[in-house]
């Protein structure tokens, strides 16, 4: 599909793409938003299992994320 389109993403997801040439960046910054991530379950919901390692993985990149002007990431709202 080279050449195909327009997508957008999370610095964190496709920075390998970015360095293996995969995708290419549009723009020399990167666009911010003061928005959050937020992982919402039931109060019944177990944190075991596929949610819980997603649950874990997720506030590790959010944890991990450069902060940036006027941007969200080292902000997490996945308790």
């Amino acid at each position: 599909m080279s050449g195909q389109g327009v997508a957008l993403g999370w610095l964190p997801l496709v920075q390998d793409l970015l360095a293996g040439g995969q995708l290419v960046s549009l723009a020399d910054a990167p666009v911010t938003t003061p928005r959050g991530y937020f992982l919402v379950l039931r109060e019944s919901t177990r944190l075991t299992g596929v949610i819980g390692r997603f649950r874990r993985w997720a506030r590790e990149v959010c944890a991990n994320a450069p902060q940036e002007q006027g941007g969200a990431g080292g902000t997490s709202a996945i308790g």
